[in-house]
């Protein structure tokens, strides 16, 4: 069934022998190819890692210009996956990002009131430039897309419990990720989104959620958190979370799927762009957020 999860030409080398050779030879390419990229991500996660969590345990003006750095190539990056590409599109992405980013340094000061008053408007401006409808679009939800997560991530650093709560932000994000892969690989079964994501299956999502309520619970117990309320609720959140996460990697496939566009861009070996790597955490910041205002903080009790 067109739902089922595929076996793919690796697996059937080993499980048949009767594969051609020139079968056998697209196997084995495929498998190394696999490995180089799975030793590109392991690479690029080891040397940009210790600085990004460096700038995150340091927080203040650093973090937030490393926020509107972030913005702007964000931005640039949304703008040449949407076809939006020549030195006049450059021009205006730089604009926008340069807005972002001065947003993103006002949420620094506190002032989150004057930030997401320019992510609106430099969304609306840019719902205004004279372009087809449907690009001009696609520019603003860009804005909005980048701009919010943004903010997000400088609020949640600005709290009280700041730090424990952005790394576990983090943790939580790269937990679903490990975790759907290696369930979504180990089991296989049913597809999650066939015509957006093929390899995404239930199971990964599951494994996914697992992953990221133990995560959360063990972040729990050596934070100091004993009681079995707080781990409840810690670990029904990173669940939460989880599922969030991978809403927002499915919604950033499904654009580059639109588009044609096998990877959002070439910065970070082995995983494509910055929206390739980024694309969960973009949907789980704003959550994060909305979880600790309906809540009234109760999460941040239990780290």
């Amino acid at each position: 069934m067109a739902l089922f999860r595929r076996r793919d030409p690796a697996a059937l080398a080993a499980a048949d022998t009767e594969l051609t050779a020139e079968e056998r030879a697209a196997a084995a390419g495929l498998k190394a190819e696999r490995r180089r990229t799975l030793e590109l991500r392991l690479l690029t996660t080891l040397v940009l890692g210790p600085p990004v969590l460096a700038l995150i345990y340091v927080g203040g003006p650093a973090f937030h210009l490393f926020g509107g750095v972030l913005a702007v190539l964000l931005l640039n990056e949304w703008r040449r996956l949407v076809d939006l590409k020549g030195g006049l599109w450059t021009t205006i992405g730089l604009a926008l990002g340069a807005v972002l980013g001065a947003a993103a340094w006002m949420a620094g000061q506190g002032r989150f009131d004057v930030a997401l008053a320019l992510v609106a408007t430099s969304a609306a401006c840019a719902g205004f430039v004279h372009i087809q409808g449907a690009r001009r679009r696609w520019l603003g939800a860009g804005v909005v897309y980048v701009g919010l997560p943004i903010l997000a991530l400088i609020w949640l650093r600005a709290r009280p419990q700041g730090l424990e709560l952005t790394l576990w932000l983090m943790l939580v994000v790269w937990a679903t990720d490990i975790g759907a892969f290696v369930f979504g690989r180990a089991i296989g079964g049913f597809r999650l989104a066939p015509r957006i994501s093929p390899n995404k299956t239930w199971a990964g999502l599951g494994g996914g959620m697992f992953s990221a309520a133990v995560v959360s619970m063990l972040i729990a117990v050596l934070a100091g958190g004993r009681e079995l309320s707080d781990l409840g609720w810690i670990a029904a959140a990173g669940a939460m979370l989880a599922v969030v996460e991978q809403i927002g990697d499915l919604v950033e496939s499904g654009v580059k799927r639109h588009f044609g566009v096998k990877d959002s861009g070439r910065l970070l070996p082995g995983h494509g762009g910055l929206l390739d790597r980024l694309d969960g955490l973009l949907f789980a910041a704003p959550a994060l957020v909305i979880m600790l205002l309906l809540t009234g903080g109760l999460i941040a009790e239990g780290l």
